[in-house]
This record gives C-alpha cells, structure tokens and sequence, in this order.
C-alpha cells in the first residue's frame, strides 16, 4: 500500500474540516433540551416542539440584524410514518427583519413520533435540517381554587383524543394528615379536555390542600394550594335567573354533550361561581355545574331565550356498517385510528366534511364523551337503514 505524502495528508485533514463546516452548518446538533439549533452563516437557526407534541415552532434569528436576511425562508414537515405523504410547506415570518417565525399545528399531519424539518431560503438552498420526536400523550395539568375559596378545578388538556386510562385526582387537607383524601375522577365530553370539580367545603374550611393527579397508580402531577375559604359562596353576591323559555340543562362540563346534572327552569335562581367560555359555573342548590350564558342573566325579568341548551336531536345518526366503523384522528383513511364506532350506535354530527362526518360518540355510560372523523357513507338518519358491507 502506498505511502501518502505529508501533503496528500495536509489537504485531506483540511477537506474533512470543511466538510465538518459545512455539516455543522446545516443538521442540527444533538438536542439536549427540547430546543435544537444549528446555523447557516450568521443566523441562528432554532427547531422546538410543545409540551404536548401539539405544535413545532421554526425560527431563524439573523442576531444584531446587521446581516441581510435571506429570502423566501421556508420550512417543509412531514413526519416519518408514511414517507412524505403528509409534507407540508409554512412560509417563516417577520415584523423586524430579523427574527423569521413559522408555528406549525402538528395537528393535521395527524400521527405522532418522529418529524423532519428543513429550512429553506432562496432558491432551494438547504439551511438547516431537524428531527424531532413528538409525543402527543401528555396532557397539560392545572389546579385552579374559585374566588370564594370553596371549589377546586383540577384539569388536564390532550392535544388530541389520547384517552387516557384511570384518570383521577386525590385531594386531601393540611390538617389531621390525610384523614379527609378523597379520589375524585376526572371527565371528559371531548376525549381531550378531562376536568374535576370539586367542593372543598366537604373537606374542611381555609387550611393547605393537596392535590395529586394520578393515571392509573401512576402520579402525573402534584399540586399545593393555600385556601382562604369564604363563609358564603360567591361573596360577589351575583345571583343569575334562567332566562330560558322552558329549562336550561346544568352540565358536568362545558360542553352540551356532557351529562346533565339537573334542570334549571324559566326565572329560578343559580348563584355565579365563574365564567368559561361561553359558559358560567354556577351552583344550583347545592350543585355545582355550567350552563350556557345565552340562558342566564342578572336580570330576573330578562327577555325570554327561546333556543336550546340541549343537542338538537336533528344531529343524530346512526352507524350502518355492517360491524363497525373506524374513527379516525384526521379525515383521511391513511390518519390514525383512535376508536371503533359499532353497527347501529349513535352518534351526534358537529361538522360536515364532504365525505366525511366530525362526531361525538357515545362511550360505555351514555356520555358522548368521544370524538373523532368517519366516512360519512357509513352513517344514515335512520336507525334502521339498510347495512354497509363495505371496508372504512
């Protein structure tokens, strides 16, 4: 074998130097947190994606703002699970010209695990290319204690349909121990947002409380709130009456396809804890649930609301497949199945999408706590329309 020369060695440590600089230039270093970066030329260029896998954000940060900009910056995502099918194209935007920014909703690409990023600028020149692992299974957690002191909110936010198995909260007092720890489950309407609430009155009155958040025997996340109680619910003292034609339905949660917890009729009383949304959280002798703001007022001689606080029963359908029908992240037969919707089962329609139907559906206690996207040919306002043999 021959020898190299002194020079032959020279030149090849130097062409292996350059191309070192010019890898390090465009992949990305090795993440040690959720952010990764490389660089092209000057810009810092940055790749992260959020605490529930739910969206990616992509930056390219030209520093002191001294260097001019590239043009036409872009990034292309696509997740590795079915080649590039899913590819998708975000323009990078500024206000200053020089920080360039694109959030991206993973959403739609509609399948967790590994993603890939490229920047590009110009014509087609590669700046910097990332992968990254997206998890879509955790849930941001919250403890929230009402004005008054007397009720807890504990809830846990899905970036999609993850069902979680068990979830459930234990909450107990400062005082005594644990003498008064109580479990308290976790519900949802949507199969993404799960909420508890609960009166801390049974507990005790103003002291330290706990709560720890568990899936299954597993502890997600813990919590401790000082909590100054209030003698009387609401010290606000804002009193709301029905303003419904006939009843408006007390709901578990924010939702109108939640369970009902009682009915509350035209011009009774209900005492205002929160707002939500469209919704306040009230207490109803005793009860504490949502309903609807269109139906409550401060006015006890309000106009009368003559729409519904219930599903409209015109949104019902039923499946006619002829075993079952998939039900899908995203509407498209190569998205990811999250649930099986059975021959004949109802479900209430939220949206229409051409050939395909958003739906809630029921599971095991009557709620329709599930949600998700199925062919609509697999659907009919008839229960009992003739059966689909078809494959979904």
């Amino acid at each position: 074998m021959k020898k190299l020369s002194k020079r032959a060695i020279a030149f090849l440590m130097a062409l292996c130097m350059v191309l070192a600089l010019n890898v390090s230039s465009v992949f990305a270093d090795t993440p040690t947190s959720n952010e990764s970066t490389a660089t092209y030329g000057k810009a810092k260029i940055g790749c992260s994606v959020s605490w529930n896998g739910r969206y990616m954000t992509v930056y390219v940060d030209y520093g002191d703002g001294t260097t001019k900009p590239a043009s036409n910056i872009r990034v292309a995502v696509w997740s590795a699970d079915g080649g590039q099918d899913d590819l998708q194209w975000y323009k990078l935007t500024s206000e200053d010209a020089t920080v360039f920014t694109a959030d991206i909703d993973l959403m739609p690409h509609g399948r967790e695990g590994v993603y890939y990023a490229h920047v590009y600028c110009d014509d087609n020149t590669l700046m910097a290319a990332f992968e990254k692992n997206v998890d879509m299974s955790k849930a941001e957690i919250k403890c929230e204690i009402s004005k008054d002191g007397r009720t807890m909110t504990v809830t846990a936010d899905y970036a999609y349909s993850a069902r979680p198995h068990d979830l459930k909260v234990a909450v107990w007092s400062n005082t005594n121990g644990q003498d008064d720890l109580q479990w308290y489950k976790l519900t949802s309407s949507d199969a993404t947002s799960y909420m508890a609430v609960i009166d801390l009155t049974a507990h005790g009155s103003s002291d330290t409380y706990y709560a720890h958040v568990y899936e299954g025997s597993t502890m997600l996340q813990g919590f401790e709130e000082k909590v100054e109680m209030s003698s009387k619910a609401n010290p606000d003292g804002v009193t709301l009456y029905c303003c419904a034609s006939d009843y408006v339905t007390l709901r578990s949660m924010t939702s109108r396809s939640s369970s009902a917890l009682a009915k509350i009729t035209t011009r009774e009383e209900m005492t205002k804890l929160d707002e939500v949304g469209d919704w306040y959280y009230v207490n109803y002798k005793g009860t504490l649930g949502y309903v609807l703001k269109e139906f409550a007022s401060t006015d006890k001689n309000a106009a009368l609301n003559y729409g519904t606080g219930s599903v409209s029963t015109d949104k019902y359908m039923y499946c006619c497949a002829s075993d079952y029908v998939t039900v899908r992240l995203q509407p498209s037969k190569t998205a990811d199945p999250i649930d099986r919707i059975y021959s004949r089962q109802r479900v209430i329609v939220v949206e229409d999408k051409g050939e395909w139907l958003y739906v809630d559906y029921e599971i095991g206690n009557g709620n329709f706590a599930g949600s998700g996207y199925v062919l609509k040919s697999y659907f009919s306002t008839s229960q009992d329309a003739p059966l689909n043999y078809g494959t979904n």
